[in-house]
């Protein structure tokens, strides 16, 4: 069954876009590829489905792209979707298409790949229920959620790993630092973003309020969706640095935490100072009063120091192991193994099959 977010109008657009991609070329290359038959601003215009190429265009477009005329009218692959971000116009506004397009295209090829496997469906995400009140319930609503998820009472060691274990499409890439991440849809499968430039404990935890976004989107309708982002950073907080640990760790009700404190328990947690301040202050460990000046005092000494938060290193991990089986079972063409990595596994090629 194809999903009601997929177009069949698109083909055109998508193929255009998927064969740029995967030749690494910007819409300017391609330009000039057609001899100043096709402009720069038209391909853009026919990527997002504004404007219909002319057959005169597609001719144009095909030899440039050394591709068979017949490319573009193909029916569109059933995987072919349109990622659905909850923040959508404003990835797009500060990623660009590209990073859209290619979210789009990594999802597409794992779901074909699933499909030539005859791999099992994604996992359903496990959702809470309505009754969320973030003062008074979100470590209960946690624990609730952690013994549903299966990931354990302890901290959380790979945010990407249990992304995908909850049947999460994770795609990496690179961005401003304006803007972290999404979750979204793309078809019938959830689908996160996450800004791999950034430091890691800042993109664990924007995937944390992601994923707590996705699970506790029905109880969050209960509240002013201004108040959205403040209750996802406090379950957020609370997946990633679990009450009795922090407790153990921090101990009781505090006037002061020395920042070499701060510093392993940022370290153990993986995440960034700030955040085990707001934890301390989540968990009534410390004052409000006492957080202002342990955060001020927090980026004072990081600025003297200049030291700097190590970079975001997981990775997703499904997509490729699938495509190592593919090829080590020989379940695929080898053709069609590399072509499904192109841009996404570059080294898989280069790699010795596993014994």
């Amino acid at each position: 069954m194809i999903h009601a977010n997929y177009n069949p109008g698109r083909a055109i657009a998508v193929r255009l876009r998927q064969a740029r991609m995967r030749r690494g070329w910007t819409l300017n290359d391609l330009a000039a590829r057609t001899g100043g038959k096709v402009s720069t601003m038209a391909l853009s215009k026919y990527e997002n489905t504004i404007i219909s190429p002319s057959p005169e265009v597609l001719a144009a477009l095909s030899q440039a792209l050394e591709l068979p005329p017949e490319f573009f009218s193909k029916e569109l692959s059933k995987h072919n979707y349109i990622a659905l971000f909850k923040f959508g116009p404003a990835f797009l506004h500060r990623n660009g298409p590209e990073q859209r397009y290619a979210a789009e295209e990594y999802y597409a090829r794992h779901a074909e790949l699933d499909d030539l496997l005859g791999a099992p469906e994604a996992k359903s995400l496990w959702k809470g229920g309505r009754g969320l009140n973030v003062y008074a319930k979100t470590e209960e609503c946690v624990e609730e959620a952690r013994q549903a998820m299966g990931f354990g009472r302890g901290p959380i060691a790979s945010m990407v790993g249990l992304l995908e274990d909850q049947g999460v499409l994770v795609f990496l890439y690179e961005g401003p630092e304006k803007f972290e991440g999404s979750a979204g849809t793309c078809g019938p499968r959830l689908v996160m973003a996450l800004n791999q430039s950034l430091a890691s404990g800042k993109t664990r935890l924007r995937a944390a309020k992601e994923l707590a976004y996705m699970v506790w989107e029905e109880g969050l309708r209960e509240f002013p969706l201004k108040d959205w982002p403040s209750l996802c950073g406090k379950l957020a907080r609370s997946l990633l640095m679990p009450d009795g640990h922090f407790r153990e760790m921090l101990g009781a009700r505090r006037r002061h935490v020395a920042q070499e404190e701060v510093r392993a328990l940022a370290d153990y947690f993986g995440v960034e100072g700030e955040a085990v301040i707001a934890r301390a202050v989540d968990l009534d460990c410390i004052a409000e009063t006492t957080a202002m000046r342990m955060r001020l005092a927090w980026v004072k000494s990081r600025k003297e120091s200049g030291e700097v938060d190590a970079p975001f290193s997981e990775k997703p991990r499904q997509f490729e192991l699938l495509l190592r089986r593919a090829r080590l079972e020989k379940l695929l063409p080898e053709e069609k193994v590399l072509e499904l990595a192109e841009g996404f596994v570059p080294d898989l090629a280069k790699q010795e099959v596993l014994k």
